[in-house]
């Protein structure tokens, strides 16, 4: 995915420096609830439990499959968040 995007400028990444510059943020004070309005706000379904349940880790897991392939548990991690947040910052809506 980034080869086509860097490559052939053909879907969306992140800018490293952007992401790198959220890679402080202290995962655990963020809520289950903040990381569903997050991806929601990138573009993907997900009901809004405030919960780390099965539809939650799946959405990640996909997100994770996408943007950072070297880890896709399904568990939201301080890199993934940083993702997350570099491509809301750089694609708002």
């Amino acid at each position: 995915w980034e080869t086509l995007y860097r490559e052939y400028q053909i879907g969306m990444w992140y800018d490293d420096e952007t992401k790198n510059s959220f890679m402080n943020t202290d995962i655990t004070m963020i809520t289950p609830l903040e990381v569903q309005n997050q991806l929601e706000k990138f573009g993907y379904k997900v009901n809004k439990t405030g919960q780390y349940d099965k539809q939650t880790t799946n959405v990640i897991r996909a997100f994770q499959f996408h943007f950072r392939p070297a880890k896709y548990d399904g568990v939201m991690d301080t890199e993934t968040y940083a993702v997350l947040l570099a491509l809301n910052f750089k694609y708002k809506k």
